[in-house]
């Protein structure tokens, strides 16, 4: 989970059997000083890293925190550009003003902002960071194409949807972080991408042909989900045939599904 300083979010952990005799969760928070947490309802603090822990009965589950600096309102998109001053924006519809001051650019939208526009950003020179709201939910094709001065993309939780050629051709993108609520990645996401490692969360539900192609530095590739996912054809080609870790309990599972079979020499069980 990605927050930034002062906001908040509740996360939930079920006891199961539902008619366990202690169904009562404990939850802690691993720095305080980062992010406090009561009851699941989990309160960014200031900049930083923590863990979220629920237990129950002794056992337990976490969540990764990362806390980020304060962040936009739910009807801007925060950017910083190398020069310090206003960028020419691709993609000006459903947004009122694009001002510059105090070394960020906002972007301010007539309401919340739930998808980020096709091609806003596309080929958008010496742009170096964007912060999206935590009300989106859909990142459009070619949202940041070929912005290669871009280096940092804080993408917050609930986004599902990343479009085509989304951060193709970013090659001074060296890493991102992919929000768990991500089900949706499009063909060529990253191509050209500098992206060294890249963890695939629970909830993905499709990579599309071509989806992970092109980013020829990769370290490796992660998946958290148990079970094979849909994938399209090439969706790892050209990824420096890095290794693609897999939960061990599944790996044979992984190397005889459609598609991911193709990758097999590369599937290898990742470390619980």
């Amino acid at each position: 989970m990605i927050l930034s300083v002062g906001r908040s979010k509740t996360i939930n952990a079920e006891v199961l059997p539902k008619n366990a005799s202690d169904p009562s969760i404990s939850w802690s928070s691993s720095d305080e000083n980062i992010a406090t947490v009561t009851d699941g309802a989990v309160k960014a603090l200031s900049k930083g890293k923590a863990t979220i822990t629920a237990t129950a009965e002794g056992i337990s589950t976490t969540c990764s925190l990362t806390v980020i600096p304060e962040g936009p309102d739910n009807n801007e998109i925060w950017y910083s550009s190398w020069g310090g001053s206003a960028l020419t924006v691709v993609n000006e519809d459903g947004f009122g003003s694009n001002e510059y001051a105090d070394g960020k650019g906002i972007l301010t939208f007539d309401g919340d902002v739930t998808t980020i526009p096709a091609g806003i950003f596309k080929e958008t020179a010496a742009l170096r960071s964007v912060s999206l709201p935590e009300t989106v939910t859909e990142i459009a094709t070619n949202a940041f194409k070929d912005c290669s001065t871009l280096i940092s993309v804080s993408i917050q939780e609930g986004v599902t949807y990343l479009g085509g050629n989304v951060f193709d051709g970013c090659n001074s993108l060296y890493e991102i972080q992919l929000p768990g609520t991500i089900t949706y990645i499009g063909s060529f996401a990253f191509k050209g991408s500098a992206i060294k490692k890249i963890i695939l969360p629970e909830k993905i539900e499709r990579i599309a042909e071509w989806g992970l192609y092109g980013v020829t530095g990769m370290g490796s590739i992660t998946i958290v989900k148990e079970v094979p996912f849909r994938i399209g054809a090439r969706a790892f080609d050209e990824t420096g045939d890095c290794p693609i870790y897999v939960p061990s309990q599944s790996l044979d599972t992984f190397k005889a599904a459609s598609v991911w079979k193709e990758y097999a020499k590369r599937i290898l069980p990742k470390e619980d």
